[in-house]
């Protein structure tokens, strides 16, 4: 055995060892670069194996030996990788096709084991999307908002053959949880794939199974919560006593969220369809919060039977049968903070130029692999021109028009102007009196996470100061003016080291409140 050969088998076993009991997992999703997994089955009939378990209900797996490539000629090796196809109308649009959606299990068939940190992974094929890109780019612009999985792109090889290129989706299980949460002990639930509304049926947990699903803490099988924070939800608001939003859900999230699907037509949500959500009971916080899923029809892919280039944000059709959406726009507060996402997440990433950097940016990436695909779902051709253009494709037998990239976020980006102009702004502070020794005062929102903030005082004033206060109530800023001539002023304050989400400014003298106004933090 030369030294090279030593040197290579030295380098496998301690990346396998690494792979296996450390989160290492930034190293697979790494979206600088595709991916590559060959998958062996032990047997030749794998397709009529995985056939047949995706027809059965607990939809299992079967074994295979999986090979991912680090450099060009280096490989880990895990033997027993669990391996099915997944999805619902992904799977099924894809009938003819071997490129179906697989999921893999690491510990399947090797109790404890992970992979860089992770116990399985999903591919999208990218079904019902020429661009290939939606599902990737929705993720990375949900990731800057809210807890979400991690994309990136991978081809996956079958016995020495390319299947296809896939987009590689993080799974949402308890080491999901660890990555964003204090607390991962919290039941997790997952929308049905016929739609979850939220809706109260009764006090029987039985009469949520078949509507959400349970991927958490099975063997406890305790819905005692759930069921509760359903019925608070769906609480008559004329009672005489109504349990606040926020005391049992993250409103902040939930409005992020909301406004994502409004902002970007992801219609195949809770919106719309009622699909592709998780739900998780936050023990820290002592309360539910949304995680976002299958994200492949975004952009306005899914229409659910609305416009999804001028659809309203505000006059939404099924809001009696979605009680989150239909609570958040009408309690006049949530309702400002989700209209001020809408805001921020339409002019900063909708409006600018992210998308079309986003999409030229993956789209080099994968161009040559889309070529090489043999078994894509959509053309070569379809995937140049949905970029910019609309494409027609056959689903189901009908004709459906999939909107392009930046051709739909032109579209859009002018139908939600023209919609904020006729609601009440965010940003703007709203006079509580009229104070004498302070003629003008205005903030502005720089940028994600820089406020600056100008008055003109008339006179010398005791007591005036601007404070900065989070949603729990924490100051995080405090600037005094008292004591100073008159003149005109301006300082600035740096949202940074305070986290994101809704803050609210205060102007005060002594005790009184003059003004106050909100503004959004984003994660840079």
């Amino acid at each position: 055995m030369n030294l090279r050969t030593c040197m290579i088998l030295v380098l496998f076993f301690v990346c396998l060892i690494y792979a296996q009991e450390s989160d290492s997992s930034s190293i697979i999703f790494d979206d600088s670069k595709v991916h590559y997994y060959e998958l062996q089955f032990y047997y030749s009939s794998w397709q009529d194996s995985l056939l047949y378990y995706k027809s059965l209900p607990d939809e299992d797996y079967i074994p295979a030996r999986m090979i991912y490539r680090i450099s060009e000629t280096d490989s880990i090796v895990l033997d027993s990788v669990g391996v099915r196809y997944k999805g619902n109308s992904s799977y099924v649009f894809a009938a003819k096709s071997p490129k179906k959606p697989f999921k893999f299990s690491f510990d399947k068939y090797r109790d404890g084991r992970r992979f860089f940190g992770v116990k399985k992974l999903n591919f999208s094929n990218a079904a019902k999307d020429p661009s290939m890109l939606r599902e990737k780019i929705s993720y990375d612009i949900l990731g800057k908002l809210m807890p979400s999985p991690r994309a990136c792109f991978a081809v996956i090889s079958i016995e020495g053959e390319m299947i296809g290129l896939y987009t590689q989706i993080e799974q949402v299980d308890k080491t999901f949880l660890k990555r964003y949460f204090s607390n991962n002990d919290g039941n997790l639930y997952k929308s049905s794939d016929n739609g979850s509304t939220l809706l109260f049926r009764s006090e029987n947990q039985s009469d949520y199974e078949a509507e959400y699903e349970l991927k958490t803490n099975e063997k406890e099988n305790d819905w005692s919560r759930f069921v509760g924070m359903i019925k608070n939800l769906n609480s008559d608001e004329n009672a005489e006593t109504v349990v606040p939003l926020g005391s049992y859900l993250d409103t902040d999230i939930i409005c992020r969220y909301l406004a994502f699907n409004m902002v970007f037509s992801n219609f195949d949500s809770y919106t719309g369809s009622g699909r592709n959500f998780y739900l998780y009971d936050d023990l820290s916080k002592s309360r539910f919060t949304l995680i976002p899923w299958d994200l492949n029809l975004s952009f306005g892919a899914y229409s659910n039977n609305w416009n999804v280039k001028t659809t309203d944000i505000i006059t939404i059709s099924n809001l009696k049968q979605r009680p989150l959406s239909r609570r958040i726009i009408e309690d006049d507060s949530l309702r400002e903070v989700y209209l001020g996402y809408i805001r921020l997440i339409s002019e900063e990433m909708l409006c600018s130029d992210s998308v079309a950097k986003l999409t030229e940016k993956y789209s080099l990436l994968i161009d040559s692999l889309v070529k090489e695909d043999k078994n894509k779902l959509h053309s070569y051709d379809e995937f140049q021109k949905n970029i910019d253009s609309d494409v027609t494709i056959i689903d189901n037998m009908s004709r459906v028009t999939i909107p392009g990239l930046t051709s739909f976020c032109t579209q859009r980006c002018a139908a939600l102007q023209t919609q904020l102009e006729s609601c009440t702004p965010v940003i703007n502070p709203s006079s509580k009196h009229k104070p004498e020794s302070i003629s003008q005062f205005h903030f502005q929102v720089c940028s994600s996470n820089k406020i600056r903030f100008r008055y003109i005082l008339n006179t010398l004033v005791r007591d005036f100061r601007i404070e900065v206060v989070n949603m729990a109530g924490k100051i995080v800023f405090s600037e005094s003016a008292s004591g100073k001539p008159a003149g005109i002023y301006d300082s600035q304050w740096s949202a940074a080291s305070s986290g994101q989400g809704v803050f609210a400014v205060r102007i005060l003298s002594g005790r009184k409140l003059l003004q106050t106004g909100k503004f959004i933090v984003l994660k840079q």
